[in-house]
């Protein structure tokens, strides 16, 4: 015979009997009034648990939640063993609560393995474990288990699962299982991790190996054991010790158990910062499982504190951050960033173009550089740290994280080309002038009366012997000497032998007068590097055009100079001999003697104007000294070029004896000039500095330096009362003070701020 039943009329039926019988006593197929029956002859109402008192409405605002409403055990073999089925009960309110439970099963096809407590705090579950009953004759079946707080006896605010379960006849049996066991038997766990076990079952007639694997006694819903008979033990599990069961899938009636125990994990807590100098972190700490852990920074001058990051992602913006529920380790990187950012955009030649942008950017901001050439150049790139990085004349500089210096690379489209005497004043020579690149060039060369025409030399080498010479495809600066001697003169001609079997190249001849000096390179006789790095010998690379000195100096009254006996005098560069000491080498000195290299050295002092001169007057502005005014802003930049390869110079070992004139407009009685330096270091940090005037001439500003990069003219009014020349060193000292009031002021400040924030989350956590 097949019963069949509906839970849902099940559950309103005893509802109704609960209400009409809760004056009644009787025990036979009646639910009694103040407490369920554990027991009942007819097998209506299984066991449960109730609260003494009537049924009514139900006073508590309480929910209660489950993680499934409907169980089916599917079709199972009489008499067999069924796996349970979990049901998670959950206080989902906000209230604490004490629950009870009950049970409509008619037929008895179910039994529940309850918890031993019934009260739960908010957020808190409980597992009730649901065994089928297989012993029943076969049929369908179903009951239902119903879940409400003991002050809602009348289940109105509650919960019901629907249990169902199909039992057939047992098949005959084709094969027998005898024994199953488990291994290991014991094991010690973390939580969030995982162990392996194993089942072996033995049998006869072709049983099946397989088992079903369970785990009871976990808290957390994340802790399993999966079909491979590897647990999983939740990050959030709290429980001392959990129970593996494998039961044998052929014949349910054989399993093996292992008992399995907990124990907390520690876990490391690791902090830096990013950039290393971008601040202070503290933090460093070992935390048991589900710990908390303090983490702090604070940034150091020049920098404001971001974030803090985990595995590259933002976890918080607070800079004392506090890490709860601790279940892994991890390094907590706290991220800096700057105030602000300089952007430095320069020329290597002011005569070649123009360049627009630069200045201070905010961390993380855009900017876009353009460079403009002039009439006879051409722009070749952005250079950065000695390299082109880019070839289009408008760069955009996107996320600007640190500053950055840039030189607008301009070259010549047109080639200027000189022609000298040698001796001066025998004879001299046409053609010289300002070509288009690749164009030819005729030139010529008349001798004067007592003298004959020798040769056209480049670098001290005869190139040609002839008076009319066409120069082909010119493609850069050039410098030829017309070679002249006197008529009637003994001569020797010049020519490399060599052994047999070798070859000596360039197969060429020098002539040279009894009188003159053969080149180095023709003799080889140079005694040592001094001799050949001698002011005679430099003075001759610069009139060959082996060595090309530029000083360019918009403050002074010659604004180029390329004359090694005038370096002194006119240039505004006073000892700028030591800086041809640092930059040419014996071996540059040595290939400038004999001819086989051409260096090219530009220093310059650009004025600048319009935009670029208010961006940078504006980042004076931020260092001055009170009562100081920024007069005027200019570049100073060192180019090198040997080899096909410019540099650009930074810093010099020695400090450059500078001279600039002071501008008309800024000439007034009473006023004290300086020099302002802003120099950005390789880390992002600013060295700025005040140069004190080192002349008495009221027209010049005399200044040392031995760096490269923004300057400014300021000065400052003096009263007719004080004329005295202000301390320079003092009012430095009085800057840096300022800076750390400022800096103490900010510190401060975030303190406040973030000791607000703080008692603002406590607050809202207390509500």
């Amino acid at each position: 015979m097949r019963h069949r039943n509906s839970s849902s009329i099940a559950v309103y039926l005893l509802a109704a009997l609960m209400f009409i019988c809760n004056s009644l006593s009787c025990r036979a197929a009646q639910i009694g009034s103040g407490a369920y029956p554990n027991e009942d002859a007819a097998g209506n109402i299984g066991e449960g648990a109730w609260v003494n008192g009537e049924i009514g409405s139900a006073e508590k605002n309480y929910i209660l939640t489950t993680d499934r409403s409907l169980i089916s055990f599917g079709t199972v073999e009489q008499n067999s063993i069924v796996a349970l089925q979990d049901i998670l009960l959950t206080n989902a309110g906000e209230e604490d609560i004490r629950f009870f439970w009950q049970k409509a099963d008619y037929h008895d096809c179910i039994t529940v393995d309850a918890p031993d407590h019934a009260y739960m705090r908010p957020g808190e579950s409980c597992v009730f474990a649901v065994a089928a009953n297989s012993s029943l004759e076969p049929g369908t079946y179903s009951a239902a288990l119903m879940f409400a707080d003991e002050g809602d006896p009348g289940f109105e605010r509650g919960v019901q699962v629907d249990i169902s379960l199909e039992i057939r006849k047992p098949e005959p049996p084709s094969s027998a299982v005898t024994s199953v066991s488990i291994s290991p038997g014991t094991a010690v766990v973390a939580p969030n991790s995982s162990c392996a076990f194993t089942a072996s079952v033995a049998g006869k007639n072709d049983y099946s190996r397989e088992v079903v694997w369970s785990v009871s006694g976990q808290t957390s819903r994340n802790t399993m054991i999966d079909a491979k008979g590897i647990l999983h033990t939740g990050a959030d599990e709290s429980s001392s010790s959990l129970t593996v069961k494998a039961v044998s899938k052929q014949d349910a009636r054989y399993s093996a158990s292992a008992l399995v125990s907990l124990h907390a994990s520690s876990y490391f807590i690791q902090v830096s910062a990013s950039p290393a100098n971008g601040g202070i972190v503290h933090g460093n700490s070992s935390v048991r499982e589900g710990g908390r852990a303090v983490i702090s920074a604070a940034p150091n001058n020049g920098f404001v504190f971001d974030c803090w990051l985990l595995n590259g992602s933002r976890v918080s913006q607070n800079s004392q951050y506090t890490i709860d529920n601790i279940h892994s380790g991890g390094t907590y990187v706290a991220s800096f960033k700057p105030v602000s950012c300089l952007i430095s955009a320069s020329v290597n030649n002011s005569n070649g173009g123009t360049v627009t942008g630069g200045g201070i950017a905010g961390y993380g901001g855009n900017m876009t550089l353009t460079a403009t050439a002039k009439d006879g150049y051409r722009f070749d790139g952005w250079m950065e740290n000695g390299a082109v990085i880019d070839k289009n004349n408008k760069m955009e500089l996107k996320n600007i994280t640190s500053s950055r210096y840039f030189t607008a690379v301009f070259s010549q489209n047109r080639y200027s080309l000189s022609l000298v005497c040698l001796p001066t004043n025998a004879g001299n020579a046409t053609g010289q002038g300002v070509y288009a690149a690749g164009s030819n060039a005729g030139i010529k060369a008349a001798p004067g009366a007592g003298y004959r025409f020798v040769g056209w030399a480049e670098n001290g080498k005869i190139i040609n012997t002839d008076r009319e010479y066409s120069v082909k495809n010119i493609l850069r600066d050039m410098c030829l000497t017309a070679v002249f001697e006197k008529e009637q003169e003994k001569t020797y001609s010049i020519t490399t032998e060599s052994s047999a079997g070798a070859t000596i190249t360039p197969d060429e001849k020098n002539i040279v007068s009894e009188e003159a000096e053969i080149p180095a390179e023709e003799i080889g006789s140079a005694d040592s590097a001094e001799e050949i790095g001698s002011a005679d010998s430099l003075e001759h690379a610069l009139k060959t055009g082996a060595l090309q000195v530029t000083i360019h100096n918009d403050f002074a009254d010659i604004a180029q100079e390329t004359h090694y006996s005038s370096f002194n005098e006119n240039s505004g560069a006073l000892n700028f001999e030591m800086v041809l000491e640092h930059l040419l080498s014996d071996e540059d000195r040595m290939e400038l003697a004999q001819g086989n290299s051409q260096i090219l050295i530009n220093l310059h002092i650009d004025d600048v104007v319009d935009e670029e001169a208010q961006t940078m007057t504006d980042v004076f502005e931020r260092y001055k000294l009170r009562g100081m005014e920024i007069g005027r802003c200019f570049n100073m930049f060192l180019l090198e070029s040997k080899q096909g390869d410019t540099s650009m110079i930074s810093e010099l070992p020695e400090e450059l004896r500078v001279v600039i004139n002071i501008p008309e407009h800024l000439k007034a009685d009473n006023r004290e000039f300086f020099i302002m330096r802003l120099h950005m270091a390789e880390d992002g940090s600013a060295d700025y500095a005040e140069l004190a005037d080192q002349d008495e001439d009221p027209d010049t500003i005399t200044f040392f330096t031995d760096k490269f990069s923004p300057y400014a003219i300021a000065y400052m009014e003096l009263s007719q009362e004080n004329t005295n020349e202000p301390d320079v060193a003092q009012n430095t000292e009085m800057s840096e003070a300022k800076k750390d009031i400022i800096a103490v002021v900010c510190v401060a400040a975030a303190c406040i701020v973030t000791f607000s924030l703080s008692a603002y989350m406590i607050k809202r956590r207390r509500r």
